[in-house]
């Protein structure tokens, strides 16, 4: 009895060594380690999904497709098959949500400026340019409303003027892939809030945008269209002589990047094509991209002088284009941040390495 009692033991004690020693195999060749990394990357995917559920509500389903096909496409996978697939998507929307991409709106977003499509469809181009000749554009703006609505024009006709103004379907692929993909959306304009939020609401692309930069507005109890400037230049200046007086949008950036750099947002992509979207794009950093639209005012001051900026600069001249190189640009970013990862790791790898062996040997100065 004894006999076989010892036995078991010994068959047990091998048995635990051998486990022991396919565990530490295992664990040595990454195994393990990748197992519980897709485990990890699996949790994550749940979390997100019961995110989508509560913050989404019914539209969740639609959103999650459209996370998981467009990762799809920039992997050329034909689906999840495994479990490494799974945990691949899961660590490429890590990486998007360190991209924020900012918006001008007139000529970017949509293809007209918002301020002289609402001028010219209501008939006050003539009044609106002698308006010009004796103030800022932002209090013109604000005066055209008024005379507007003192020939008894409705917030109502401006509304649904606004509504006419072209907004390409490319551009709305665009918004909603680079979402989708796990980017946060600003826009940052010269236009104001309210012509904004009406063609983006009537677009169904509100919700896409995490902020709205532009100069204040609203209806009065009168029901006039009251226009303000983002910066009060009647109190005091902004103090940059390359900005409108009601607006300098590097203020803003400034703000975005101390904001997203604290959130742990990496890269910035900056798209416009006015002149005051020049100012911005000298603020970004080597690791940001500008998008100029080209032959518009931002394209030509870039040209003149690309040596100023220390983004990396890709033009676009219309809706498709945008599209493409915009997505284009969010892939390339990953790319990049992907790099940067594998990098420091490789470093960690070789700081280890040499920490078990003795130091290396102090460097023999170089005789004169």
């Amino acid at each position: 009895m004894k006999i076989v009692t010892y036995a078991d033991t010994r068959t047990t004690l091998e048995a635990r060594r051998g486990v022991r020693r396919a565990f530490v195999a295992a664990f040595r060749s990454g195994a393990v380690t990748g197992f519980l990394l897709a485990a990890n990357g699996l949790l994550v995917l749940y979390i997100a999904i019961n995110l989508f559920k509560v913050y989404c509500g019914d539209d969740w389903e639609g959103l999650l497709e459209a996370i998981t096909g467009s990762m799809l496409r920039f992997m050329h996978l034909s689906g999840p098959k495994d479990i490494a697939e799974l945990f691949f998507l899961c660590y490429f929307l890590s990486l998007m949500a360190n991209i924020v991409v900012m918006f001008d709106f007139d000529k970017t977003i949509i293809d007209c400026d918002s301020d002289n499509w609402v001028i010219d469809d209501l008939g006050g181009t003539q009044l609106f340019d002698e308006l010009l000749k004796t103030m800022p554009w932002n209090s013109a703006m604000d005066t055209i409303m008024r005379e507007f609505h003192s020939q008894g024009r409705t917030v109502e006709e401006i509304t649904e003027s606004l509504k006419r103004a072209p907004l390409p379907i490319n551009v709305i692929s665009a918004i909603k892939s680079a979402y989708a993909l796990g980017c946060e959306l600003r826009i940052v304009s010269d236009a104001n809030r309210f012509f904004i939020e009406t063609i983006l609401k009537d677009h169904e692309l509100i919700n896409y945008f995490s902020e709205i930069n532009t100069n204040p507005s609203y209806v009065d109890e009168e029901g006039r269209l009251r226009i303000f400037p983002y910066h009060d230049f009647n109190s005091s200046t902004h103090g940059c002589s390359l900005c409108p007086p009601n607006m300098c949008k590097s203020a803003i950036i400034k703000r975005i990047q101390a904001t997203t750099l604290a959130g742990g947002k990496k890269r910035l992509i900056y798209l416009g094509d006015g002149k005051g979207d020049y100012c911005p794009s000298l603020k970004l950093n080597e690791e940001d991209f500008v998008m100029p639209r080209k032959n518009y005012p931002l394209w030509d001051l870039i040209v003149d002088n690309p040596q100023a900026l220390r983004a990396e600069i890709h033009e676009w001249s219309n809706a498709e284009e945008l599209e493409r190189v915009l997505l284009q640009l969010i892939s390339e970013s990953v790319d990049r941040t992907n790099e940067d990862q594998l990098k420091s790791a490789d470093c960690k790898f070789h700081t280890l390495q040499l920490s078990s062996h003795e130091a290396l040997p102090k460097a023999l100065p170089v005789p004169n």
